[in-house]
């Protein structure tokens, strides 16, 4: 199990798409988007179609980054869905990581042990 103390929710395309990050929406979807590796081997194109246009990639294009959810009033810890791409634009793999700022406002990875 990836997130013990998420509430489990099977993945919905139309929900995922028109989500609220501050209410955790995405998040409840993770463990089964995930442990269902519906997106294994999928194009760039089937993931669009799935989840709708990402809000951040790499430079390559390699890897791209969905928000999951917001942690407390102020954004300062954030959990992302990240999906890697082969260099063929396949699905290689889909991790969920955790990030927050420190106390001078860099940005730090939270093990994903910790999720």
């Amino acid at each position: 199990m990836l997130l013990s103390c998420n509430k489990g929710k099977k993945f919905n395309s139309e929900e995922w798409k028109h989500h609220d990050v501050l209410a955790g929406s995405r998040l409840s979807m993770v463990d089964d988007l995930i442990g269902s590796k519906i997106l294994i081997s999928k194009s760039k194109n089937q993931v669009v179609d799935l989840l709708g246009e990402n809000e951040f990639s790499d430079a390559f294009g390699y890897s791209v980054w969905y928000k999951s959810e917001f942690l407390g009033v102020d954004p300062i810890e954030r959990k992302d869905l990240i999906i890697n791409f082969s260099p063929d634009s396949i699905v290689r793999d889909v991790i969920l990581e955790g990030w927050k700022l420190d106390e001078d406002g860099n940005i730090i990875k939270v093990s994903s042990k910790d999720l």
